[in-house]
Order: C-alpha cells, then sequence, then structure tokens
C-alpha cells in the first residue's frame, strides 16, 4: 500500500482519485470530468484546485482524520461533505453544490467564462471575482511566480486566487 503522498502541479482528465487511510497533500490540481474521495482516516489537504464537471466526496469519520479545503474553485461539480471538514475561501457557481456550512468568505458567482492561455484553458478572466479572493498570500501559498490570468502577471505577494494556476510565461508564451 502506498503511503503519504502529495499531488502538485498536475492534470486529471476522467478518472477516479481515491485517497483512502492516507496521508496527502493535494495543490494546485484540475480535476476536469473526474471523481475525487477524500473520505480517510488520515490527514488531507486541498488547496488551490479546480474541481470541473466533475464530483468529490469529502467526508471523514469521527474523531478519525482531517480534511482541509481552501481557496478552491468548484465548476458544475457534484460536492459531499461531512460538518468535521475544515472550509473556507472557495468558489462556487451559483444553484451547484457547495460544502457545508457556508462560509461567509466563499465566493459564488452566476456563471464563469474560463479563458485558453498560454498553457491551458482554465485561466481565469482578469475581472472575476475569484481573483484575490484566497486565505492567504501567494507567497505563503507557493505559488508567487504563477498566474490564474491569461495576462501572465505574476501572483507575486497578493492575496492567492481560487483554483488552478500556471506558471506565469513571458510575451513569447516561455
Amino acid at each position: 500500500p502506498v503511503g503519504s503522498f502529495s499531488l502538485r502541479h498536475a492534470s486529471f482528465l476522467g478518472g477516479t482519485l481515491g485517497v483512502g487511510a492516507r496521508d496527502c497533500d493535494v495543490f494546485n490540481c484540475l480535476f476536469d470530468r473526474a471523481a475525487v474521495s477524500g473520505t480517510t482516516a488520515g490527514t488531507n489537504t486541498f488547496f488551490n484546485n479546480t474541481f470541473l464537471d466533475g464530483s468529490a466526496d469529502f467526508t471523514t469519520p469521527p474523531s478519525v482524520g482531517s480534511i482541509t479545503i481552501k481557496d478552491n474553485l468548484f465548476v458544475r461539480s457534484s460536492l459531499s461533505s461531512t460538518n468535521s471538514v475544515t472550509h473556507s475561501h472557495n468558489g462556487y457557481l451559483t444553484n451547484y453544490s457547495r460544502l457545508s456550512p457556508a462560509h461567509s468568505n466563499d465566493v459564488v458567482v452566476t456563471s464563469i467564462d474560463f479563458q485558453t492561455g498560454a498553457l491551458g484553458v482554465c485561466y481565469l478572466p482578469t475581472n472575476s471575482a475569484f481573483i484575490n479572493a484566497g486565505s492567504r498570500n501567494a507567497t505563503n501559498a507557493g505559488l508567487y511566480h504563477f498566474t490564474s490570468a491569461t495576462n501572465q502577471t505574476k501572483e507575486g505577494s497578493s492575496t492567492v486566487d481560487f483554483g488552478l494556476h500556471y506558471v506565469a510565461a513571458n510575451g513569447s508564451g516561455l
């Protein structure tokens, strides 16, 4: 069996990620039409991920393990969780599943139009409500040289944006 693991800067196009009874750190990943199961007896953290058109089950047995979910973007994803899950500063679409209980620092919008940029198709518009809405500074998140917008402006030391980030590219797309 696999012990603790970390997933960073990855894309999952379909499929299933089942965490099981393991410690895991899932950071800056895209889950496009994927099913994620965070049911665990371990310690799980999910920061700055985008969950697109899939499902996520974040449940933990009482008094066993912990799950922390912050600075993520959930777009048309089916979600379930228990009240023992720690979560805040997440983005959602109106009329779709949300983690419960709702938090005042979550951001809910009626629509999102991802943009295609130098390195992918999930860039945020520069006027998105998800920009600078996170729970910590981008430097503390390790995203100083990353961007979430097609203008390639680095996060720098700003408040981190929700969801997936790409490495900031120069004018030549490098």
